[in-house]
């Protein structure tokens, strides 16, 4: 299928996060390049042990998004003040009344909101949990299914299983690939604030992921996730910051700081001394970074792309994406 763009451009699912915090400049990148979007995964829900959902629907940003040709899918988080907290999704994969009234939540909040589905974000779970959470996944989907809501999940990024992994073992990739419309891998955080400085999401670690997840899932099922960010690391103490594509290179700017591309990792970085003397080095992402990233999308034929997040994208990504990654409108 191609759409719009520069001539015989494949287009692509793109699916985009859209968090509370920082929500309004979020939204007007929204409102301004929707049109590149397939999916808006609106980040404002949690869910409870009892099985409620925390968090107001806004019927008026779905109502906006089918008015651009935008499907939303609210994402249902375990993220609860500073972190997922295993202990609510084990309470309710454990009880079937809990699942039932769970389940009934959200389908009357979709329908409610005239939202097109969901987007599972459940995270940091006990990974002796994985059987029950497979069956709960499974569950949900099928429910969802005969109501024609979408069920879409993200997962953490893996080059192998490891079933008794911290944050990874309780997701069955092929299990829960079989179950789920489609599947966001979180292949972000391949260096983080408290490992040494490195590539948010290199090509090799990105191949890698996704060579293994191919195996496991249908191609046609498969989001690649894009993060719109980097970090910068103090080299002498500290843990990295997160900074924006605009924060890293105004940083550059006033440090006149020469930015670097690797060849291997296709990612652009720098390093600079700031005003107290402390060495720094910054990763980021930048359009190239990105753009190689897609030609990966392309060359393991996955779906598309699902972009971390709206608040954080930049003009110079949607004047690239617009033509390169024409988005497909269903």
């Amino acid at each position: 299928m191609s759409l719009p763009g520069a001539p015989g451009v494949q287009a692509m699912e793109v699916l985009a996060f859209l968090t509370v915090e920082g929500a309004e400049k979020g939204l007007a990148m929204f409102r301004q390049y929707n049109r590149g979007l397939t999916y808006l995964a609106p980040f404002h829900y949690h869910v409870t042990a009892a099985g409620q959902i925390m968090g107001k629907p806004d019927n008026s940003l779905v109502r906006e998004a089918h008015g651009y040709g935008v499907r939303v899918l609210p994402v249902i988080s375990n993220f609860v003040g500073p972190q997922f907290n295993p202990f609510i999704i084990r309470n309710i994969i454990t009880h079937r009344d809990i699942q039932d009234t769970l389940i009934n939540n959200l389908i009357e909040m979709l329908d409610r909101s005239n939202s097109d589905g969901v987007n599972l974000d459940l995270e940091n779970m006990f990974p002796e949990d994985r059987a029950l959470f497979t069956a709960f996944v499974t569950r949900l989907a099928n429910i969802f299914r005969a109501r024609g809501k979408l069920v879409t999940i993200s997962v953490p990024a893996m080059l192998k299983d490891e079933p008794s992994a911290h944050w990874k073992g309780a997701f069955d990739y092929r299990a829960i690939g079989q179950a789920v419309d489609r599947v966001v891998l979180m292949t972000y955080e391949e260096h983080w604030p408290g490992s040494d400085p490195g590539p948010i999401a290199s090509i090799p670690w990105i191949t890698g992921v996704l060579t293994y997840a191919a195996s496991n899932i249908d191609t046609g099922k498969l989001l690649l996730g894009v993060p719109m960010y980097g970090y910068d690391w103090p080299l002498d103490k500290g843990k990295g910051k997160s900074v924006t594509y605009t924060r890293a290179m105004n940083l550059a700017s006033r440090y006149q700081a020469e930015i670097q591309w690797d060849d291997v990792m296709q990612a652009p970085h720098f390093s600079y001394t700031d005003d107290n003397g402390v060495v720094h080095r910054v990763w980021f992402e930048n359009v190239a970074s990105i753009r190689a990233k897609v030609a990966v999308v392309r060359r393991f034929g996955i779906k598309g792309i699902g972009i971390w997040e709206m608040k954080l994208t930049f003009p110079d990504f949607w004047r690239y994406a617009l033509t390169n990654v024409p988005a497909i409108k269903l």
